[in-house]
C-alpha cells in the first residue's frame, strides 16, 4: 500500500512541477494561491497550540526493521510554524522557481530531487511521524523520472539521450548522498542520513554486525547502496518502464508519419 500511495503521490508532484510550465495560467495560479492560504493559516493557528512531542527518526536497512538514528523534541507550535514556512517556501517556489539554474530534463530533474531531499531532512527536523517522513523521499521519484526522461527523449528522437540522462541522474544524485551521508554519519549529525547508531542489520535473513565508526560500517551502510545498489534499482526501473514508454511514443510517431 505504501508503495502505491508513494509512486502515485510523487508522479502526482513530478508533473506538476517538471511540466510547469506547460500548465494553463490559471492552474498555476491557484496553486500558488492554495500555498500561500495554507501557509497563513498555519502560522495562525501556531499560537494556540500547546503541549510537547517526541519523536523518532528511523532509518530502514533491507528489510522491515526500523533502526532509531535521532529522537527529536518539539512543541506542536514549533510544528506548526515550521509547516508554514515550508508552505511558504513551496509558494516561492511555485512563483519563481522556473527562474533557478539547471535547465534541460537532467537539470530539472535534479532540481526536483535536491528538493525533495532539503525537504526529508526538513521534516525530521521538525520531527514528524516517521511514516509521514518516508513518503518524502528520492526513491518514489525513479518512475516518474524514468518516464520523464522518456517522454523528453522521444521528443528528441534520440533513445541515446534516454539512457544518457538516465545514467547521469542514477549516479550522479547517488554520489552526492554519498558525501552527505559521509559527512552526516561521521559527525553524528542526525536525520536518516546518519548511520552512526546502526552496528547490527539483517539482509537477506542473515544478521549482520559492525563496529560503530569502522570501514565496514562505511562501506555496508553507505558505499554500497550508494553506489551499487540504489542505482542499479534506479536503472532497472528505468528499463522496466521508461525505455517501453519511449518506444511506445516513437512507434506512435513513425505510424503517424506520412
Amino acid at each position: 500500500m505504501l508503495l502505491i500511495l508513494g509512486f502515485s503521490l510523487w508522479s502526482l508532484v513530478a508533473w506538476v512541477v517538471l511540466g510547469w510550465r506547460h500548465h494553463p495560467q490559471v492552474l498555476r495560479t491557484w496553486i500558488a494561491r492554495g500555498l500561500l492560504a495554507c501557509a497563513f493559516i498555519s502560522f495562525v493557528v501556531a499560537p494556540f497550540l500547546e503541549d510537547q512531542y517526541s519523536r523518532q527518526v528511523i532509518l530502514f536497512i533491507a528489510g522491515p526493521n526500523a533502526y532509531e538514528v535521532e529522537t527529536i523534541q518539539r512543541s506542536f507550535t514549533f510544528l506548526s510554524l515550521g509547516i508554514g514556512l515550508a508552505l511558504l517556501a513551496f509558494y516561492a517556489a511555485a512563483r519563481w522557481g522556473d527562474r533557478l539554474p539547471l535547465e534541460g530534463p537532467l537539470g530539472r530533474a535534479f532540481k526536483l530531487t535536491l528538493a525533495v531531499l532539503f525537504l526529508r531532512v526538513y521534516v525530521e527536523k521538525l520531527g514528524v511521524p516517521p511514516y509521514f517522513a518516508m513518503l518524502i523521499g528520492i526513491i518514489w521519484l525513479i518512475l516518474p523520472l524514468a518516464i520523464f526522461f522518456a517522454l523528453e527523449a522521444s521528443k528528441r528522437g534520440s533513445q541515446a539521450r534516454f539512457w544518457a540522462w538516465l545514467l547521469s541522474y542514477a549516479f550522479g544524485i547517488r554520489v552526492l548522498i554519498l558525501v552527505i551521508m559521509l559527512v552526516v554519519t561521521t559527525f553524528q549529525l542526525g536525520t536518516h542520513f546518519d548511520n552512526s547508531s546502526v552496528t547490527t542489520f539483517t539482509v537477506f535473513g542473515e544478521r549482520q554486525e559492525v563496529e560503530a565508526g569502522s570501514w565496514e560500517q562505511y562501506l555496508n551502510l553507505i558505499i554500497i547502496p550508494q553506489l551499487v545498489l540504489w542505482p542499479v534499482v534506479t536503472l532497472a526501473v528505468g528499463l522496466v518502464f521508461g525505455w517501453p514508454v519511449y518506444l511506445l511514443l516513437q512507434r506512435r510517431s513513425r505510424l503517424r508519419a506520412p
